[in-house]
């Protein structure tokens, strides 16, 4: 069991890191991407993306880091025609609106979003239905293909209506995606804020953001970023305070062309809108889904078990003891709930979830970690006859004189020795000692024939 801890954390670990993402990594963030992506299919791409400023504008490490980021988005979304046959620039060009928004993001694949339709034209989602050029919604987004590269033919006219569904793309990860960016999520809380104390205002208010920015917050926010990419400089001068905002929350300053877009460091040092330096801001976990607790649950499900296999083969105790240890833990977890809820971090099932299998299990884990390695008694001896009957060892006790086969608490753990051929002697002896949380430890037997 002295490796058991390591073990333990290295299994957790590899489950924890494992799966889709670290393949993607291996697959589109090493060397082997270039022999994956052959040459020509990326030379392809780039010449898809040469009418957009935006990539036109980074450097050629840039590029590539925009380039590898869109293979790996395409590949995980479905493209679907309406009366229209799918191309690789369509696949391209809607994927690089996704790669533009999020560029100064960890997370960037949207995986919120599953499916993106697109339609010849405006189009209508039932019969009923009014007319639309883009709408996002669950899982799915519709674009007509036509409005989509009409974003694109004018730079500068604040109309792109891939950006613009993307973004609401982007929000929605926050309510219906497992993987979204810890960095958006934690300072969302600091836009919608700054949003109850202007919005009203705003509306109210002429600007040069379109009248369509009034709708709602989720429109104001998606008109935003139209305007944020394609006119940064008119509008830091009309709407400076909500431009800030925007640098922080998406985490690129896209006037700063020659850095790949990169926040300059102490960007926003001494800003007269309190906008928080980026490494001061708190986590929040109002929409994370990246909370200790639950490292702390896969900790628990990946070391309980392998931990309570080792205990057999050395703790002189019930392997039910431990079951019911972690649910008398795991009850106590649930006194967290007021820290929990009031920080929105977990709710009804899934706070209970955290409680046994994360708290409850993990605790005793831990506990008797600490009880193997941690000796609170000097080492004790318990010595026994043994004899034999019928072709089994009987042992008997030598202090209290009485008898045992296999149902003594020393023996609890049968697989401890093999009783038939262990060794040979007239005498077993077990060293223990107890641990931390009181339960024998053995340390060592032996049998022998002295008295």
């Amino acid at each position: 069991m002295q490796f058991l801890p390591i073990l333990s954390i290295f299994l957790f670990l590899i489950i924890k890191y494992a799966g889709k993402e670290i393949w993607q990594k291996l697959v589109y963030q090493s060397p082997l991407r270039k022999k994956l992506i052959p040459l020509q299919e990326r030379e392809e791409v780039q010449d898809y993306l040469k009418n957009i400023t935006y990539y036109t504008n980074l450097s050629p490490a840039g590029k590539e880091k925009f380039v590898d980021r869109l293979f790996v988005f395409m590949l995980n979304k479905e493209f679907i025609g309406r009366t229209i046959d799918v191309t690789e620039e369509m696949r391209v060009q809607i994927s690089a609106s996704a790669i533009q928004l999020t560029f100064g993001l960890g997370y960037y694949k949207l995986e919120s979003l599953e499916t993106i339709v697109i339609h010849p034209d405006i189009f209508q989602l039932s019969q009923r239905s009014p007319e639309y050029k883009g709408a996002t919604s669950g899982h799915y987004m519709h674009l007509s293909w036509k409005s989509f590269q009409e974003g694109y033919q004018i730079s500068d006219d604040n109309l792109n209506l891939g950006l613009h569904e993307m973004t609401h793309a982007l929000k929605l990860t926050l309510y219906l995606g497992n993987r979204f960016d810890v960095v958006f999520a934690g300072r969302m809380e600091y836009w919608e804020e700054l949003l109850r104390e202007k919005y009203e205002l705003l509306r109210t208010k002429p600007n040069f953001l379109r009248s369509y920015s009034k709708t709602n917050t989720e429109e104001f926010f998606a008109v935003c970023v139209e305007a944020f990419f394609e006119s940064p400089e008119k509008f830091r001068q009309e709407l400076p305070e909500i431009y800030q905002a925007l640098v922080f929350l998406l985490n690129q300053d896209i006037r700063n062309k020659m850095r790949d877009y990169e926040i300059a460091e102490g960007y926003f040092t001494g800003n007269s809108y309190n906008i928080p330096q980026p490494t001061d801001v708190k986590t929040s976990y109002k929409y994370s889904n990246s909370h200790w607790s639950v490292n702390l649950m896969l900790f628990g499900c990946c070391c309980f078990l392998p931990t309570i296999v080792a205990s057999y083969a050395r703790f002189m105790a019930p392997v039910q003891i431990y079951f019911l240890m972690a649910a008398f833990l795991g009850t106590i977890g649930l006194l967290q709930k007021r820290y929990f809820f009031e920080r929105k971090i977990f709710s009804g099932t899934y706070f209970f979830l955290y409680a046994y299998f994360g708290f409850g299990v993990s605790a005793v884990t831990i506990l008797l970690w600490l009880n193997f390695f941690i000796p609170l008694s000097k080492t004790y001896e318990a010595k026994f006859s043994v004899k034999y009957s019928n072709g089994y060892r009987i042992f008997t006790d030598t202090a209290k004189q009485r008898d045992y086969s296999l149902e003594h608490e020393l023996f609890n753990n049968a697989h401890l020795f093999d009783v038939n051929n262990a060794g040979a002697g007239h005498y077993l002896v077990f060293k223990y000692h107890y641990g931390i949380l009181g339960i024998k430890k053995v340390d060592n037997y032996y049998f022998t024939d002295n008295e």
